[in-house]
């Protein structure tokens, strides 16, 4: 794919092919060829089952919007491998549903549910969970940059930083949660991760008044602010 901007949502559809930059080893050619999700969506979607073959390499991911889950990537029941990319300025804000008890904002760079996905040398950076207050409803946020959930994916040789999962409001309907903010870096829940040879830093969790403590060069503060950096 060549140097510029393209305004668009892309789906593999199960499709196990290669979409690659010019030259993905290149740090200006990979600032230079965006794929911008225009805030209408998640950036790349994964849920074709695609397979170790399936590879997205050297461009930058931004201006995605999710809805619930997955601003940047979003990732279910398949194994991609993602590579030399740029996460950037993508988010996943929490909606309320009538009938959905309690729904979350999840994994503002990427978001991986039953998955195997492989992201090696990317930069993920200023992505951001938004758990929305509805109604009464607290709004919780996990994972601002990366969101894994029954997964055995792995993370190598990546820049994660300023990266945030912020929930909102306090329940006002009893039986109904508190907002929390857990991972404002790295949300890992019921998976086998690996992280290797990456930086995790001066991400940001909060929910609502507390306490608050460092992680992995990272802030987490509030009643229910854990992991800044990593939540696992």
């Amino acid at each position: 794919v060549d140097e510029g901007k393209y305004i668009e949502n892309i789906n593999f559809n199960g499709k196990n092919i290669i979409l690659r930059s010019t030259n993905p080893f290149n740090q200006d050619i990979v600032k230079n060829t965006i794929i911008d999700g225009n805030q209408a969506g998640s950036v790349v979607t994964f849920e074709g089952n695609e397979g170790t073959s399936c590879t997205l390499e050297g461009f930058t991911i931004t201006n995605g919007k999710g809805d619930n889950y997955g601003g940047g990537i979003r990732c279910i029941s398949s194994s991609p491998k993602i590579s030399y990319c740029s996460l950037l300025n993508n988010k996943a804000e929490r909606l309320f549903t009538p009938g959905q008890r309690d729904p979350s904002a999840m994994g503002g760079g990427v978001y991986c549910k039953n998955s195997k996905a492989i992201v090696s040398s990317c930069t993920i950076s200023n992505n951001n969970t938004i758990g929305n207050s509805f109604n009464g409803f607290a709004g919780s946020a996990f994972g601002g940059g990366v969101y894994f959930l029954e997964s055995d994916s792995k993370i190598s040789n990546c820049i994660i930083k300023n990266n945030s999962a912020i929930g909102s409001g306090s329940p006002e309907f009893v039986g109904h949660s508190a907002a929390h903010g857990f991972g404002g870096g790295i949300y890992s829940k019921s998976s086998q991760l690996i992280i290797e040879k990456s930086l995790v830093k001066e991400n940001k969790a909060s929910g609502g008044d507390g306490y608050s403590w460092d992680m992995f060069d990272a802030d987490a503060y509030g009643g229910d602010g854990k992991g800044g950096g990593i939540y696992n």
